[in-house]
């Protein structure tokens, strides 16, 4: 939570948080969410075609300058 709240607080307010947590690690979510705008959460293991799938979701190409 702490990077997070970092995060939240410095020039990166507006940019897409996904956490990538070890396997058995229990986040929630939602209460990430709500409190610090995180709009992903990826446990290991994933793939490099998961996460490139996750980031085209939360950057559509349209919004890539």
């Amino acid at each position: 939570e702490q990077v997070c709240e970092q995060l939240r607080n410095e020039c990166l307010s507006d940019v897409p948080i996904i956490i990538c947590t070890a396997k058995g690690m229990e986040l929630d979510l939602h209460k990430l969410a709500d409190k610090y705008g995180v709009k992903a959460l990826l446990q290991k293991p994933f793939s490099v075609s998961e996460l490139a799938d996750l980031i085209r979701q939360l950057f559509p190409a349209k919004a890539i300058v």
